[in-house]
């Protein structure tokens, strides 16, 4: 189950996202946790999409627009593994977001 990649289609689609979460995460054995900003756009330089805020940045959770307040309760019920898919770039913030994960499924 992807996050950020379910949170961009559910925008670009028009669809419940949060239903969807729930009705996907049921089949679910890991959870990749990403945040974006849920702009969907043409991709041509994956860094010049970077500032302008479009597409799969792979940021860590709660920098971008992804309901995690909602999310967290959907977490909660996943047996599973948790993969926090981050850009190595933001590899000084990965105690962050794992300690963010962790408030989320506790």
């Amino acid at each position: 189950m992807d996050f950020g990649h379910a949170y961009l289609s559910s925008i670009l689609f028009k669809r419940e996202y949060m239903n969807d979460i729930d009705e996907m995460l049921q089949y679910a054995v890991h959870a990749h946790i990403h945040d974006n900003f849920g702009i969907n756009g043409t991709i041509v330089k994956y860094m010049d999409n970077l500032y302008r805020g479009i597409g799969d940045l792979h940021l860590p959770p709660g920098w971008g627009n992804l309901p995690w307040n909602k999310i967290s309760k959907s977490l909660k019920n996943l047996n599973g593994t948790f993969i926090l898919e981050t850009e190595f770039r933001f590899y000084p913030y990965f105690k962050e977001a794992v300690e963010f994960i962790k408030e989320l499924i506790i």
